[in-house]
């Protein structure tokens, strides 16, 4: 019986980046752990349930390389998933393709560069989990999704289980902020719903203060009727969802 969230451990020393995974696979439903080298990967791993590692190559102390190695050493570990995270080595196809088959010839299922989307991240996670039985396969979710790319703006509007949401995404460079961004306004959506439909809480009217979190990000949650917009911002990029029901 599958009753307990997967664990995921992340290893790399960008702190951004481990944020950013963090805060995508948090609202994917999954426990995370955190290490900024392979030494403290190595240690965690004695003790906690790690389901899936997502490994960075170039770290101080122990690189990936070798942490890869000493995880597929040990019986108690060598049956982890490792899938290699990486902004190093050249971006072009042919190479990445020699990449990916070193790293699976080495012991990984998967090798991905860090402008790799969070969301084929974590759907790459759950194919996983899923096939090793960890995780229920996802069924009867209906999603429509429609982008449009007009003065400025990205629209995209998506359809899940009978939810309208709403994203106006401005275009950005800044792809750090934009991510903080895009998940801050999301976890300010699924807090409002949340005291919505679990709280009861059917209040209208603006939150006065926005929430911060700790990467800096902000967001703000303006009610009205039935209607739920959530703003997320870090630095100079926003972003917003926004719910009908």
């Amino acid at each position: 019986m599958i009753n307990q969230k997967p664990l995921i451990l992340i290893v790399d020393d960008e702190q951004n980046f481990r944020e950013i995974l963090r805060m995508g696979l948090t609202a994917a439903n999954f426990e995370v752990m955190e290490a900024a080298d392979g030494e403290t990967a190595l240690e965690i791993l004695k003790t906690a349930p790690v389901d899936i590692i997502l490994l960075d190559i170039m770290m101080p102390k122990m690189d990936g390389t070798e942490t890869l190695f000493k995880i597929k050493s040990e019986e108690k570990t060598r049956r982890i998933r490792i899938i290699i995270l990486t902004g190093k080595g050249d971006p072009r196809e042919e190479i990445v393709r020699m990449n990916r088959k070193f790293a699976q010839e080495s012991g990984a299922v998967e090798y991905l560069r860090k402008e790799t989307e969070v969301g084929e991240i974590v759907n790459l996670i759950k194919k996983f989990l899923v096939e090793d039985g960890k995780l229920k396969a996802e069924k009867g979710q209906v999603m429509l999704l429609t982008v449009m790319v007009t003065g400025g703006l990205i629209l995209t509007a998506s359809v899940i289980g009978g939810l309208l949401m709403l994203y106006q995404v401005r275009q950005s460079t800044d792809i750090i902020n934009s991510t903080k961004a895009i998940f801050a306004a999301d976890a300010g959506l699924e807090w409002d719903l949340y005291q919505r439909f679990v709280i009861n809480d059917n209040s209208d009217g603006t939150f006065d203060n926005p929430i911060s979190f700790s990467n800096g990000a902000t967001v703000k949650i303006i009610r009205n009727g039935n209607t739920t917009k959530s703003i997320g911002t870090a630095g100079h990029t926003s972003r917003a969802f926004e719910a009908n029901f």
